[in-house]
């Protein structure tokens, strides 16, 4: 925030902070920073007003898996152009900030997005939080829609590259326990690395050895992991049971079962369930089809299918994951907004700077109408406003 920024006043019916909602008041905010929330009635005149009327204002909201948007897949365009089209995309559909995703790949491909995540970070191109690798270090048996090619083991060397990246980045890694060797996870633990277990067919015991060696999160969970068997709990299993660690949810209707969505969140510790996407290339596009690897994948509904009909990945922002918790009647709207707010900025350690509207926080905000469709939405304090945008 400059010291001449001019104070803009955001005026709603309700502004909801991420723990309380406030009857007609006003957002201030200063270049990138907020100011304060305050009465309507008690603005100086001094202000710029923006006036959004009879909405509902809440905290931006924030997406840790993102794998494409606005027709580009970021492992198909691992560059600073690719990544601000994925994230004006998701901006347009009321998510503030990212984190950009690459699948399993070539090394090339992991190197080229990490250095197009740091050019984005140099360039205080706001939206793009850090680096997000899932795979390719995965148990073959659930690597899912990832290319088999590419699965593998984690080595030493892949472990230094990971800690060469995060001495420069904000990174999350996905990968299977049991492709890992001893003690490596505590290594990347120790590095701040975000180390989230997924894609794996780890044992129970597995499981609960990678959170004590410092996994903090599982990735889209239920989806492509070890399920809850008689004798052994599975990677599932642990996850349900341990009430430190992160679960990231796809709540579009598909990929996880309404009732297991109320599984989960009675299993867990209250914050600890995070809305994600898995967003691929058509989410906020105009395209129906893209390619993965060699194959041609469409659109049908909020998922995306392969040519033999099988699910393939998801079409939806996180915006849709809200309606579906809501159309569903499985948590509040507060609460809804607060797992696609603040509870991954939590997981990511950012809560002191995203994920409320208090004073000295980013000015990321979403605005929406009562129907919960995207008004506006703001990163950084550059507010934008809904256009017609296909979601996919």
């Amino acid at each position: 925030m400059a010291k001449n920024d001019p104070i803009r006043a955001i005026l709603c019916r309700q502004i909801f902070d991420g723990e309380q909602r406030h009857h007609n008041a006003a957002l201030l905010i200063a270049g990138h920073k907020i100011l304060a929330i305050k009465p309507q009635s008690e603005l100086s005149g001094d202000e710029i007003i923006v006036d959004l009327g009879d909405r509902l204002l809440a905290p931006g909201l924030i997406d840790i898996q993102v794998n494409g948007g606005g027709d580009v897949l970021f492992n198909k365009q691992p560059n600073l152009d690719g990544l601000k089209q994925i994230a004006n995309a998701h901006l347009s559909l009321g998510t503030s900030r990212i984190m950009p995703t690459i699948i399993s790949d070539e090394q090339s491909i992991r190197q080229q997005a990490a250095d197009a995540v740091q050019q984005a970070r140099n360039e205080q191109l706001s939206g793009i939080l850090g680096l997000h690798l899932e795979g390719p270090f995965f148990a073959r048996s659930k690597r899912g829609a990832h290319k088999e090619e590419f699965i593998r083991r984690l080595e030493s060397d892949d472990a230094e590259a990971l800690k060469k990246i995060a001495q420069k980045l904000l990174l999350m890694v996905t990968l299977a326990p049991e492709a890992v060797p001893a003690n490596t996870l505590q290594e990347l633990a120790q590095q701040n690395i975000h180390v989230w277990a997924g894609h794996s067919n780890a044992s129970y015991e597995q499981a609960v050895a990678a959170l004590e060696e410092g996994v903090c999160g599982f990735t889209h969970l239920f989806n492509a992991m070890s399920s809850i068997q008689a004798r052994d709990p599975g990677l599932l299993g642990a996850a349900l049971e341990d009430q430190h660690s992160y679960c990231g949810l796809i709540a579009d209707g598909h990929h996880v079962h309404p009732s297991n969505i109320r599984l989960l969140l009675r299993s867990k510790s209250k914050g600890k369930v995070v809305l994600v996407s898995d967003a691929m290339a058509t989410v906020g596009g105009h395209k129906n089809t893209f390619d993965l690897y060699e194959e041609t994948l469409s659109v049908q509904g909020s998922i995306l299918i392969n040519g033999e009909g099988n699910l393939a990945g998801s079409a939806i922002a996180l915006i849709d994951a809200i309606h579906f918790l809501r159309e569903q009647d499985i948590v509040s709207l507060d609460e809804a907004l607060r797992m696609a707010s603040l509870y991954p900025a939590q997981s990511l350690g950012l809560e002191h700077k995203l994920g409320y509207l208090k004073a000295g926080y980013e000015a990321d905000f979403i605005c929406l109408e009562n129907d919960l469709q995207v008004y506006a939405s703001s990163c950084a304090g550059n507010i934008i406003f809904k256009q017609e945008t296909k979601r996919g």
